[in-house]
């Protein structure tokens, strides 16, 4: 059938085939519904210009929708309304039976169910050019879906939108433009553009539902059917935009098949690669998002994401992803993560949160100050340009953490599925964390910090290697924890040792004195003035050019200075530059920054005699023992844990004990100074 409802403005209501329709007693449309849909065939029909509803029924179908309010089904469905003609219901039917439909949408706020087949919306099928400049809020369903609405004045107020059971998907292509619209592909491998408008849009690759609040603004955004999805490519276009791919190999802002990036896309983007529910604040009638959280992480696949400019949030989900950032400061997370925004829509925290479910990601920060963390498995992290952090396993991101320290480890045992992975700073001061397993660690241009454990006791860790880069970087060679000193507490404005030398100042503090947690690792600093620490373990390190300080601490350790003017230190101990009265750097006579060196033991306290209280000759054997066998007996006063002494009550001194310390022995140390 050719159908042609004219250019007016009433409401017209087309069937393309078979179908019943329901009056109230006053004569007020109350129900449409297609019948026999074993019957039909390929219809054309075009709308006018009033609030219409099509529904196309079997077959392929032509639709075009006209300019106002339209409602089109391109198989077959049923529809409700009240007793004042305002919408209750949409919903497609008789799933297995339907066509493939061209659906072409106009610039009202549009509902539109593809149904069955393989339909192209607002898409030429043939040529594959887009079509119209629809400019309203769209929603749309590529394959079978509903719509539910509540009356409210003279119109309905859409409060969910979902998408069916699928049994018989089809690869949509769906093209929507401006408009802040709410796009679910369905399970087919679909192909979704939603134009290069500034506006928001909301978009689910495969099955998903979204819920409004009374008032039509949208509260919560989810996919559902998990398990059932195709291979989409999602470009979300210009404006901050909310999208999750789904089950599947999923490409959004890339071209399907490569890693070709196709957007130009300059909003804040939020991504997820599989499926991921988020949640919304009505805030001044706008849908503002506050939670964004990977669900049913164990299902879905290696997706390729791209943020482009914006600062963008990417979560990969299951499956080894590959994601890159662009241009601005991403948050990007390899596998599952939950986040969490103020009513402005800025990061409050992002953590991992199934720390044994993942893949092997490959992390690209691109321009801008990124955050990326990789997850399970061996994953690949590149910063770009910028002052960028990497953790290579799990992490928490928390803005109410101090300034200089927004980031730590979790999940850090060996149980909890960190990989090996290989990180690169690239230019730029960056953080880099290893964590778990044995990690490649590239410091590249910039001082950088490089930590081949965690920033946390007791993270588990191996041998790492570790390449400091150009300039003066510190590095770590297991757990411990690197500060800097903030400039009237902005972030990435470091406080700087006085000329000549302009090395960012660093506070370390080391804790495998503590967690005995050891790695043999490799450390390499290459250019630059930089101060390197082995840790536990039987450490190889070359300091290269510049005028290093080189600690190896416990182990059996190989030192080489390289180039410049070094200081090696075999075991423990602390490297102090050395200050002028002025605050000016104190140098020797060849221009070199004169350090001081001071050596230390590490013991464990084997014993405790109360001095007051225990005179010698009344030890009992076992502590007599502990005292002849002891390596260091040392006095000391007792403190309170408010730091307050321990004073005698009888005779008002200071409470004094005996301290019995067993020394850990030296190591077999090799030093060269170059």
């Amino acid at each position: 059938d050719q159908i042609d409802s004219g250019s007016g403005s009433f409401a017209d209501l087309v069937l393309g085939d078979n179908g019943t329709v329901v009056f109230y007693a006053t004569g007020v449309l109350g129900e449409v519904t297609t019948t026999d849909a074993d019957t039909g065939a390929g219809d054309t029909i075009v709308l006018g210009d009033g609030q219409n509803l099509a529904l196309g029924g079997d077959g392929n179908d032509h639709i075009t929708a006209g300019m106002e309010n339209d409602v089109v089904l391109g198989d077959h469905g049923n529809v409700h309304y009240d007793e004042q003609l305002r919408l209750q219901s949409i919903a497609t039917l008789v799933q297995g039976t339907g066509g493939d439909d061209d659906l072409l949408l106009g610039d009202g706020d549009d509902i539109a169910l593809g149904g069955a087949g393989d339909d192209f919306v607002n898409v030429d099928r043939d040529s594959g050019q887009q079509l119209g400049s629809d400019t309203g809020v769209d929603l749309v369903i590529g394959d079978h879906g509903s719509v539910t609405l509540d009356p409210a004045d003279s119109a309905s107020i859409v409060r969910n939108l979902t998408t069916s059971t699928p049994l018989d998907a089809g690869n949509d292509t769906i093209f929507t433009d401006g408009g802040e619209d709410v796009v679910f592909g369905g399970s087919g491998d679909d192909n979704i553009d939603t134009g290069s408008a500034a506006e928001r849009d909301w978009v689910v690759g495969d099955n998903g539902s979204a819920s409004y609040d009374s008032t039509g603004v949208l509260s919560q955004l989810e996919t559902i059917d998990p398990a059932e999805g195709g291979a989409d490519q999602i470009n979300a276009g210009d404006g901050s935009d909310v999208v999750f791919g789904g089950a599947g190999v999923d490409y959004v802002h890339v071209l399907r098949g490569t890693t070709t990036t196709i957007s130009t896309d300059g909003g804040r983007d939020v991504i997820v690669g599989d499926n991921a529910v988020a949640h919304f604040d009505n805030v001044d009638g706008a849908a503002v998002l506050r939670f964004v959280d990977t669900t049913s992480v164990d299902i879905g696949a290696g997706d390729f994401l791209f943020g482009d400019a914006g600062n963008d949030i990417i979560l990969g989900g299951a499956g080894g992803d590959w994601i890159s950032g662009g241009v601005g400061g991403d948050l990007l997370f390899g596998d599952a993560a939950e986040v969490n925004l103020n009513t402005s829509e800025q990061l409050l925290d992002a953590t991992t949160t199934d720390p044994t479910i993942g893949g092997a990601d490959s992390l690209q920060g691109g321009a801008g100050d990124d955050t990326a963390v990789g997850g399970t498995g061996n994953d690949t992290l590149t910063g770009g340009t910028g002052h960028d952090i990497l953790l290579g396993d799990h992490a928490l991101i928390d803005r109410d953490l101090p300034a200089n320290q927004q980031f730590t480890s979790i999940f850090t045992a060996t149980a909890d599925a960190g990989g090996a992975d290989t990180m690169h700073g690239d230019d730029g001061d960056d953080f880099l964390l290893g964590q778990q397993a044995g990690d490649s660690l590239y410091g590249g241009a910039g001082d950088d910090d490089i930590t081949g454990g965690h920033n946390v006791l007791h993270g588990d860790d191996s041998g790492d290697l570790i390449d400091g880069g150009s300039e003066a970087d510190v590095v770590l060679g297991d757990n411990g924890l690197i500060t800097r000193q903030l400039i009237n507490g902005q972030t990435n404005q470091w406080q700087r040792h006085p000329a000549p030398f302009a090395d960012v100042i660093r506070e370390v503090q080391r804790y495998d004195d503590i967690d005995f947690i050891q790695g043999n690792d490799t450390i390499v600093g290459q250019a630059g003035d930089d101060i390197l620490h082995g840790q536990r373990g039987n450490d190889t390190i070359d300091g290269g050019e510049g005028d290093d300080e080189i600690l190896g601490e416990l182990g059996d350790d190989s030192l080489s200075g390289g180039s410049g003017h070094d200081v090696l230190l075999a075991d423990v101990g602390r490297i102090v530059r050395d200050y002028n009265d002025n605050g000016s750097a104190r140098r020797n006579e060849n221009g070199w920054w004169h350090r001081d060196v001071f050596l230390e033991d590490v013991g464990t306290i084997i014993g405790k005699i109360d001095l007051d209280t225990t005179p010698l000759r009344t030890l009992d054997p076992q502590l007599a023992q502990k005292l002849l066998s002891a390596d260091l007996a040392i006095a000391a006063g007792a403190f309170q844990q408010n730091s307050q002494k321990v004073m005698n009550t009888d005779t008002n001194t200071w409470d004094t004990d005996l301290l019995l310390i067993d020394v850990t022995p030296a190591n077999h140390d090799q030093l060269d100074g170059g």
